[in-house]
Order: C-alpha cells, then structure tokens, then sequence
C-alpha cells in the first residue's frame, strides 16, 4: 500500500522542501465535549489545552494523545482562558468562575471570581490563587503573558451588568505567579489577550478595535485606535516593533512600530477570528469561527484559507517556533474539537519526485520499505514533530514495537536525496 507522503517533493537546488501548510491536519480524539480556550506546546513530549467547565488536558508524551488533569477537583464552574510555561518546571493556568454575580444594593456580593493555577513541577502539583490581588472590577483573568525574567502580567475584566458596563483591570506578578498586584489604571472596555514586544513596550487587544498599550514597561496603560470597530480577540508578536491582532467579522491589523499606529490587513472572510500564531517572521495561522483556518507565507500581509473539516469555531492555535527545521502546530476549540499537524522541511541538494512504499500500515512490530537501490541510504524513524527515534543503515525492515502508539515518519536518505512516508504505530 503506498503511503501519501507528508512533504510536497519536488526537483531543486538547496532550499527548503516543505508539506503544503493547512493540508493534513489530523483530528485528535481527547474524550471531552469542553470547549477549549486556549492551547500551549512546551515541547515535543508536552503540551497543555485548557478551557470550558475547568477542563486540563496534558499530552501523554505525544501531542496527539492528551489525558484529562485534575486540578479543580472536578468544579464545572471554573473556565480556563490562558496557560503559560514559565521556564524550567514552572506552569500556570488563569481564567475564573462562571457562578453568577449577585448584585445588591448596587454592590457586587463574592466579587473574588480570578482564578489561577500555579504549579513548579512541571503540572505534577497545583496551588490555587483564588481572587489573589483582585478587586470587585475584576471577574476574569483572559490571559497570561511573561515580561522579562520574574514578571506576569494579566489582563482581567468584570462586566456590571447593572450599569451595563465593562470594569477592567490590569494585573500583574512581580515573581512569577505567587504574588498578584493591581494595577491603578481602570479600563472601560473588554481586554482580551496581551503580548510584550520588549520590556518596556506590551500590548492588550481588547473591545471596539481598541488596544491597550504601555511603552514604560506597564508604568502607564493609555487606549490606542487601530482604526475598526470590531473586537480584537488575539494578537502575536511578530519582532520588536511588530504586532498583527486578529478579530470578528473577519478583520486583521498589524502594526509596524510598536503599536502606535495600525493598518488594516484583507481576509478575504467575514468569519470571526479567534486567534493567531506565527512559526517565524513570514510563517503565520489564523483560526477562527466555524473551522476557520487561515495561513500566510508573507508576515502576514495575505492570506490563504484552508479551513479544516469541522463547523465549530476554532478558539485558540499554537504552533512552534521555527526558522528552519520542521514545526508542528495544534488548533482547538468548541466540544473537545482539536486537530494537530507537522510541517516538515528539509534541507537537500536534489529530492527524488517517488514517494516510499511502506507496509503493512498500521503498524504493530514490523515496518517493511518496498526500497530498490544499489547504493547506500540511511533509515531514520521521525517523530511527528521530527525528532529522530530510530536509525538503521541499508535494511528494509525496520522493528518499531518499542515506539509508543502514534503517527511517525520514515525518511530515507540516499546520495541523491531524501524521501518520507508517513505511518501510524498501533
């Protein structure tokens, strides 16, 4: 049975040859209904999801296989909007409560809804930080973002609904998470998430086209129009002066000088979006609503769809960081949705245009390559994010029942060139 393989090969001369981005997304089956806010990978053996009725799900060494945390003791009324890795072991979870807010004699009775996770083993303990540092203007923590070496800072909002209004404030830890401080600067509009350029200069996207910016290192918090109306849900940092915010009804800014002023990107959707991620300067996703799945080769300035094969709204992508190598990106959103895939690239003189046959597939102990050669090659067996697992020189039946079930790759180096297939380990 010949195998589709990952990478779209073709006849050059040293550059990168790479898997047409947006195709082969694979859905990961995590056994939850929750819908998930937010996505984060630390690295090839872990990855977090987090999100509606106080739902962690961490990868169980790959990251198309998660298994359910239990941090909460089981209460539905917490809903994780944003987990960080702070370096090292250390890891955090923020969100709130969605109990309802009781409002009496014009005030708010059991305000304290912030809720944050902090553990320093690597997610084995969790301490709670319920309401620490937090006011009755404050209901959620939307997100978490790392400024320097010891900071955190959050952006939080409550909505009244007696006065119809949105309260917000910003948050920040002066020591990674144990201790909360608010900040004075009272915000009248919704903030979603946030992202430092530098240490001095840190951006909130928030309501009505509207971002929250701090050029002192978050001394002073003044509003900054980027010219739409819509709300801005995401924003990613791109280099030091550069930031694209994505939001509803299919609109994209980007700002080339640290914030000061924006210009509108074209979409080509009216679809809300929900989130953005970029692997390196050019290379960038947008999910959105409705399995909007978006992706640009040009730092953002247009925009290629290739939505994915489902109608819920994709809340949150990640992807990891690269310039050169292979990088793998994971997509979540409403009632336990989530797809993963790897894009490889490779470095090679000449690409043979033949895909490998492997057999059988699935796979349960033996791998055969149907490989006819009278030179050399290498046999390398890749992880989905490219790490090396197994190696063997000139065979043609390779032993993987010691990998752990999941989907790999088997990449065949010769002197004139490089193939892979794609196989799954049951």
């Amino acid at each position: 049975m010949k195998i589709t393989t990952i990478l779209l090969l073709f006849f050059i001369q040293i550059t990168s040859v790479f898997a047409q981005p947006g195709q082969g997304w694979t859905a990961i089956n995590t056994g939850n209904s929750d819908s998930y806010l937010d996505v984060h990978i630390v690295s090839q053996n872990e990855a977090w999801i987090v999100g509606t009725g106080g739902v962690v799900l961490k990868s169980n060494g790959y990251i198309d296989l998660f298994n359910k945390e239990n941090i909460t003791d089981l209460d539905s009324s917490y809903i994780f909007r944003s987990f960080l890795s702070l370096g090292g072991d250390k890891r955090i979870i923020a969100g709130g409560t969605n109990i309802a807010v009781n409002i009496v004699g014009g005030n708010v009775v059991n305000p304290n809804r912030v809720s944050a996770f902090l553990s320093n083993d690597a997610g084995g303990n969790w301490t709670a930080f319920n309401g620490t540092g937090v006011t009755s203007t404050n209901r959620w923590m939307s997100d978490l973002a790392r400024r320097g070496a010891t900071q955190i800072w959050a952006p939080g909002y409550f909505y009244n609904p007696t006065q119809k209004v949105y309260l917000c404030r910003i948050l920040y830890s002066p020591d990674l998470g144990t201790n909360w401080i608010q900040h004075p600067t009272i915000i009248d509009k919704k903030m979603n998430k946030m992202v430092f350029l530098t240490d001095e200069v840190g951006l909130i996207c928030a309501d009505a086209g509207t971002v929250i910016r701090t050029v002192n290192g978050g001394g002073a918090w003044t509003q900054v129009s980027t010219m739409t109306n819509q709300e801005l849900t995401d924003i990613v940092k791109i280099n030091e002066t550069t930031a694209i915010a994505v939001g509803r009804n299919g609109t994209i800014v980007k700002t080339v000088n640290g914030g000061e002023t924006w210009n509108s990107l074209l979409s080509n959707t009216t679809k809300h979006l929900f989130s953005v991620d970029f692997v390196n300067s050019n290379e960038g996703y947008i999910a959105g609503q409705s399995g909007t799945l978006l992706y640009t080769q040009d730092g953002g300035n247009t925009w290629t769809s290739n939505n994915l094969p489902t109608t819920q709204d994709l809340n949150a992508i990640t992807v990891t960081k690269s310039e050169n190598d292979s990088y793998a990106a994971i997509v979540v959103g409403n009632n336990g949705t989530a797809f993963w895939t790897q894009i490889a690239k490779v470095s090679v003189a000449e690409t043979n245009q033949n895909d490998v046959e492997v057999y059988p597939n699935p796979v349960e102990k033996v791998l055969h390559l149907n490989i006819t050669s009278n030179e050399n090659f290498t046999v390398s067996i890749l992880s989905h994010l490219g790490t090396e697992m197994l190696s063997t020189a000139n065979q043609t039946s390779i032993n993987v029942s010691s990998l752990p079930s999941g989907t790999y790759y088997v990449q065949i180096s010769t002197p004139k060139g490089i193939q892979r297939s794609r196989f799954v380990k049951m």
